[in-house]
């Protein structure tokens, strides 16, 4: 029987390797290390394949193997999370657990400038419904416009569009310029909700005595009641901070806005909300939505 003896192959023109001088263990591939030397991986692999979707891993002692559980076959939806099916022993994409929040970060620093961002609940999680969520806390760090503004959040309906009609009315309380001050109002039938209720808007990114706007507010969905007082676009509460004009002093504002008197309230948010600058766009600063489910 005849044999070629050789320590080295080349194709021709191309580059020289070095073999092994001895065998590897079964299943090891033979690897080059880049330099033209071939020699057998220390890790082996599995002796025949696996079944669909199985991901190789290690078994710490350099045998290759594939995994017992299967990865799903193709991508989740926005908001679900991985979770182990025993019965067919393989991960699948599922809802999050009711109850918990579900989170989504805006950073307005990275998007794109404009004066409103409609955020809805499905661009923040599939699994979320208007009948599902028991809050919404909106979390805002340094929000900021390039105008002199104030924060105006309207809801948006089933079908994402705008809901700009529908009274609200509003109570704060808060610190100006270290002055105390409170009041009430409503919207006079615009649907919005407006922040600060204070007179005075927020100056614009970059002013040298502003930070924007940095505090939270929560949106309370509230589907009980009866007659033209029933909300079931909910209403909030909340507690920001801003700086305006020229003080240096920080100002502080809490209070509600909710159904007013016996008016017509908005249309649920069953679709999300707007998030809009009265004046300028957003260009500064993040903002951070929780929605809160409901358990069962």
């Amino acid at each position: 029987m005849s044999k070629i003896v050789v320590d080295q192959i080349q194709k021709n023109g191309g580059t020289t390797f070095t073999l092994p001088s001895t065998d590897g263990a079964a299943n090891a591939p033979l690897v080059t290390n880049g330099s033209g030397t071939l020699a057998y991986s220390p890790l082996k692999l599995p002796a025949a394949d696996g079944t669909a979707n199985k991901p190789i891993t290690t078994n710490g002692s350099g045998q290759l193997q594939f995994n017992p559980a299967a990865l799903p076959a193709a991508i989740g939806t926005a908001g679900q999370q991985l979770a182990v099916n025993s019965a067919a022993n393989a991960l699948e994409y599922v809802a999050p657990p009711q109850g918990v929040a579900i989170k989504k970060t805006y950073d307005f620093n990275t998007l794109s400038a404009a004066n409103y961002h409609d955020i809805t609940w499905a661009s923040i999680s599939s699994d979320i419904t208007y009948e599902k969520i028991a809050g919404v806390r909106l979390s805002m760090y340094e929000v900021s416009c390039t105008g002199n503004w104030y924060l105006d959040i309207y809801g948006l309906n089933s079908s994402d569009s705008l809901i700009s009609s529908g009274y609200f009315g509003n109570t704060y309380h808060g610190r100006y310029n270290s002055n105390n001050m409170q009041g009430q109002e409503h919207n006079s039938d615009q649907g919005w909700m407006r922040y600060p209720s204070y007179g005075n808007p927020i100056y614009n990114t970059g002013y040298n005595y502003g930070f924007g706007m940095s505090g939270q507010i929560m949106l309370i969905p509230t589907r009980h009641g009866s007659g033209s007082q029933t909300n079931r676009s909910g209403g909030s509460h909340y507690n920001i901070m801003w700086k305006y004009s020229s003080h240096t002093y920080p100002n502080t504002e809490h209070g509600a806005w909710m159904c007013y008197d016996t008016q017509t309230t908005p249309a649920a948010m069953e679709g999300g909300f707007r998030f809009k600058a009265s004046s300028g766009d957003f260009n500064h600063g993040k903002l951070v939505v929780e929605v809160q489910m409901e358990e069962g």
